[in-house]
């Protein structure tokens, strides 16, 4: 399975000014840094918790579809279209609220476009600004290559919500 986000929060779910005063920062001239530092903690978050965190479009491709499958960052996920590799639109059953699979019968190859209004929440905005702030004190101690590793804190403060099954957590 492949995942595109096709077009992704026109809004994150941390403000930049709420960030800045959690990390007791009383200057605007990191503002840049902190904006994207914003935009990779959550998307680290989104990853780990297989969850989206606010509305976007998604196009996820399957070599083979058996049975149902749950498409992955959701919740509350609109269906746009199902087609196979040579755009044919595919015949296809869903279910799942606010998580939806979908079984497509017969088909390789099927491309799925859909939209998806994703999770907000006090737990989840805390979560990614203790990873903002994580990465914000380790930001000079990573060179080229090396690997990061999330905050424990954070991820501690998704898992419940998480739907990131495959890996068992």
């Amino acid at each position: 399975m492949q995942v595109e986000i096709t077009s992704d929060l026109s809004v994150e779910p941390v403000s930049v000014a709420e960030a800045r005063a959690y990390l007791r920062i009383t200057t605007t001239a990191e503002d840049s840094i902190i904006s994207g530092l914003i935009t990779s903690a959550r998307m680290r978050l989104e990853k780990y918790a297989n969850l989206s965190f606010g509305a976007k479009t998604i196009q996820c491709y399957f070599n083979e579809l058996y049975g149902w499958q749950e498409l992955p960052y959701q919740p509350n996920s609109t269906i746009t279209s199902i087609k196979d590799n040579d755009a044919d639109d595919l015949v296809y059953e869903e279910r799942g609220v606010p998580y939806k699979s979908i079984k497509v019968s017969g088909s390789n190859g099927v491309i799925v476009i859909y939209e998806v209004d994703g999770l907000v929440n006090e737990d989840i905005k805390e979560a990614i600004k203790k990873e903002v702030a994580t990465a914000y004190e380790y930001r000079q101690n990573f060179s080229e290559g090396q690997t990061y590793k999330m905050s424990n804190e954070a991820k501690m403060l998704v898992h419940p919500f998480s739907r990131n099954t495959f890996l068992g957590i």
